[in-house]
């Protein structure tokens, strides 16, 4: 089984958007930016679709941030990788930005109390560090070792394109345990946990609970 990892294009961007769909889900059905701004699957995905055209570097909704896999010229997997803070600006603000431009007036004021609550296990991303988010491997394709291979190409591009970068992090829900079993085999390590029994919390997000993993490159 040969598999081809490449920088993701435009034509790509329909598994792109799966992708990040589906990492979002995090092995549940529940897409945290549909319940925090109160839209549709379909209706995050057409946005998607927009903010991916716009190719906004420095978060994870970036095209150009994505590799992808291939095996017979299927693809199989993608990871979006990106460095913090390049640009002056964090992630979560740019993609606020990004939301606030396609989105109602009233569903982003509609969003500030869901935002509000989630804040309570919020992690920051630290500036200058590669991060990796999005991360998704086609469920048949799963156990292959699909997602190390990414992670490790993007800290090899890194490595070259970038050398003053010195550390790898991770955030994910702390109840997604194939995905932290598959981020310990490619080297990172739990640095933080935050976890909250505020029942609200998991009405927007699939648990309530989030880890921040780290690995040295």
């Amino acid at each position: 089984m040969r598999i081809v990892i490449r920088k993701a294009v435009e034509s790509d961007t329909e598994f792109v958007i799966d992708s990040i769909i589906n990492a979002e889900k995090s092995g549940t059905e529940k897409i945290t930016y549909c319940e925090i701004f109160s839209i549709s699957e379909e209706d995050f995905r057409n946005i998607l679709h927009q903010i991916l055209e716009e190719e906004i570097e420095g978060f994870e909704f970036c095209i150009k941030n994505f590799l992808v896999a291939q095996i017979n010229q299927k693809m199989v997997g993608a990871v979006s990788g990106w460095i913090e803070g390049t640009d002056g600006m964090s992630s979560s603000l740019l993609k606020m930005n990004a939301f606030s431009f396609f989105l109602s007036k009233t569903k982003i004021n509609s969003s500030h109390q869901n935002i509000k609550i989630i804040e309570e296990i919020g992690i920051e991303r630290e500036i200058g560090c590669l991060q990796l988010d999005s991360v998704y491997t086609l469920p048949e394709y799963r156990r292959q070792g699909i997602t190390g291979i990414l992670i490790e190409a993007h800290i090899n591009q890194v490595k070259k394109q970038n050398p003053e970068v010195k550390k790898s992090q991770i955030i994910l829900m702390k109840e997604n345990l194939s995905a932290m079993e598959a981020y310990q085999k490619a080297g990172f390590t739990k640095v933080l946990e935050k976890y909250s029994e505020n029942r609200k919390i998991s009405e927007i997000l699939p648990g309530r609970g989030k880890l921040l993993l780290e690995r040295q490159l």
